[in-house]
């Protein structure tokens, strides 16, 4: 439609079927409704307001093309475009539950990912990594923790005797065998209370309960 409420082109399937040459003399539209299109062309601005035609409710919107001061003039049923609005809601709802779904897989990710940093972390500073057995960063830790009991304890050092001489005669790998084998052995005879590490190379570091020299050369 022109400024002045004339039309220039009108749609081939109109919702109001009168036909009138100009929307501020026809007869669908109030007063108030007149009044409210009349500002807005006269101002070129944007309005959007209602009216009821054979019983029905419509939403009324002027737009400003930009153009020779053009106006683009649309009629919508009230219930159709009800209809629009529910279905952009469901779309927002599935977009919205899309987006918080991929926002809790990426934090549970990156809190699985952070357990296992944390887990490799404390297995680098606590733990042997050939056996598996404490390092003596934690046997110390752990054994000042027992001797703060008061508990009587002794603490044993053990090595493979001739351990170089299997190395360098059987190979590397069944030197290994047999340190991971010590850890088992040492591992299975441990007490309640009791602990063990290996320090370095074929040394084991053991916290055993009691202070009675043959009792505890008896147990090893």
């Amino acid at each position: 439609i022109a400024q002045q409420g004339n039309f220039i082109l009108r749609s081939d399937m109109p919702v109001i079927q009168e036909d009138v040459a100009n929307i501020l003399e026809s007869d669908y539209l109030s007063t108030g409704e007149k009044d409210i299109a009349q500002k807005a062309l006269a101002n070129g601005e944007k309005a959007f307001f209602s009216m009821e035609y054979q019983k029905v409710s419509y939403a009324l919107s002027i737009q400003p093309v930009g153009i020779n001061n053009w106006f683009i003039f649309c009629i919508l049923p009230q219930a159709e475009l009800a209809g629009d609005f529910g279905s952009i809601a469901h779309l927002i709802h599935i977009i919205f539950a899309v987006i918080l779904l991929m926002v809790i897989i990426v934090s549970l990710y990156i809190y699985r990912m952070t357990v296992n940093h944390n887990r490799s972390i404390i297995r680098l500073a606590y733990y042997d990594t050939l056996t598996g057995a404490y390092n003596w960063n934690r046997f110390k830790l752990l054994a000042n923790e027992r001797l703060t009991t008061h508990a009587p304890f002794a603490v044993v050092s053990l090595n493979i005797e001739k351990f170089k001489f299997i190395n360098e005669l059987f190979g590397h790998h069944t030197g290994d065998s047999l340190l991971i084998y010590m850890r088992k052995v040492c591992e299975e005879n441990m007490q309640e209370g009791e602990l063990f590490c290996r320090d370095t190379g074929d040394q084991f570091l053991l916290l055993l309960k009691g202070e009675d020299k043959e009792v505890l050369c008896a147990r090893i």
